[in-house]
């Protein structure tokens, strides 16, 4: 549609053939008295509009001529009743508009409007797909994170069964309460629970991310790049940066760039129109063609025309009903973008001040999970040598599984926000 609206200043190609019987017999000052007349008429030519508002055109003419008389007519020493004759016409036109279309306003107003229509519906177009990238990266890493807790759930589960198993054994050796294996079979229960839940939810993961794919069923058999490895290669960035903007800013401005230019487009529509032309062409007129061909190349028999048109609107209510329209979208679209920059703006306030804080939080959940590790290792290494309680090894259990939930989650959030910041980068095309 753009390189479409580029056309109008290309050279075209003009053919035209017209045939005639004519019965009307002699024309008024005519000295032939005719009583029919068969026309051939074909014209050849190229046009080409201009970045002045002009048109040229250069073309040839051709005129094959059947006359029928109803009397003899004396023509030097020819006797003429039924006859033939050919005009040939090379001619040279310019057509000038000198108010709506001078200096092609108009033209160029027009496919400014066309151009950027287009491109605010390409721009939209972009934000469409963006947003389906948007989501199915969402959906790869929420399955990356699945796994993950999968893993997680895993490595619980296994200690819940170790846990259990010492105290089965130290209640067998009367060294512990019962309430304490009490306590590990719930741990056991519970960490099956999760482990169930966890393998839900990843095979809700799978099904959306082949959904993404127009795959049916659960399984996914790609390798899936685990969270935190992705998480790590977004450790170096302390701070959002942005190259372009957002694809439906861009769409707003181009609409209203469209709406201006349909405006001027239209005060220009409304204006009368004046236009000149200018015409210069040879003649040729024999009984033969070659005759009338060597009359043109003479150049003999020019002929100069001069010509003004002017048009002049009548329906002044509806022009001004009409240019009042275009001057209200031109206002609601200007309204649309800023609304749309507002919008961008604080959008992208949000996103920068969240991914502060999520790698700042994100570095103390770290923290705070290494410290758990190491204190679920000693509570462990404390327990099976009988120097510390049941409550307080399933207190660091619990503890650890909070620290690592909150790991991933913030992983995720961090992830989220540099995905969503990426559609900050889309540049306005050439």
């Amino acid at each position: 549609k753009v390189l479409e609206m580029d056309l109008i200043y290309s050279p075209v190609a003009v053919a035209n053939y017209t045939w005639m019987d004519d019965k009307s017999g002699a024309g008024f000052g005519s000295s032939l008295d005719t009583n029919r007349m068969y026309l051939n008429t074909w014209t050849l030519g190229l046009s080409k509009k201009t970045f002045t508002g002009s048109t040229l055109s250069l073309g040839y003419t051709n005129i094959d001529t059947e006359f029928y008389l109803n009397s003899p007519y004396s023509l030097g020493p020819y006797t003429l009743m039924n006859f033939n004759a050919t005009d040939i016409k090379p001619f040279f036109r310019i057509d000038q508009s000198l108010l709506r279309d001078f200096m092609s306003r108009q033209t160029d107003a027009n496919i400014k409007k066309t151009k950027a229509q287009v491109r605010s519906g390409q721009y939209m177009l972009l934000y469409s797909a963006q947003a389906v990238i948007l989501k199915a990266r969402m959906a790869y890493m929420s399955l990356s994170l699945a796994r993950e807790i999968v893993v997680l759930r895993k490595e619980e589960l296994s200690r819940a069964g170790e846990i259990l198993k010492w105290n089965e054994n130290r209640v067998n050796l009367d060294l512990a309460d019962k309430g304490d294996l009490l306590q590990a079979q719930a741990l056991q229960k519970l960490r099956q629970l999760n482990m169930k839940m966890a393998e839900e939810d990843e095979k809700n993961a799978c099904r959306e991310f082949n959904e993404l794919l127009g795959r049916r069923g659960d399984i996914v058999a790609e390798t899936i790049q685990p969270l935190s490895e992705i998480s790590a290669g977004y450790s170096i960035e302390s701070t959002l940066s942005s190259s372009g903007q957002r694809a439906d800013v861009l769409s707003a401005r181009a609409a209203f760039e469209s709406a201006e230019y349909a405006r001027v487009e239209t005060l220009y529509r409304s204006y009368p129109e004046i236009s000149a032309t200018g015409m210069m062409s040879l003649h040729g007129l024999d009984f033969t063609k070659s005759g009338a061909f060597d009359q043109v190349t003479d150049a003999d028999k020019p002929a100069y025309t001069l010509g003004l048109n002017l048009i002049i609107p009548l329906d002044f209510a509806t022009l001004k009903k009409v240019r009042k329209g275009y001057d209200t979208d031109y206002q609601a679209s200007k309204e649309n973008l800023e609304k749309a920059k507002i919008s961008a703006d604080n959008e992208w306030s949000r996103l920068s001040r969240q991914w502060n804080s999520v790698k700042e939080r994100l570095a103390l959940a770290q923290d705070v999970k290494k410290i758990q590790a190491e204190r679920l290792e000693n509570e462990r290494a404390k327990f099976a040598r009988g120097r510390t309680t049941m409550y307080s090894l399933m207190s660091a259990e619990n503890d650890l599984d909070d620290a690592a939930i909150n790991v991933y989650r913030m992983m995720l959030e961090e992830l989220s926000i540099y995905a969503q910041s990426e559609l900050y980068n889309t540049k306005p095309f050439k």
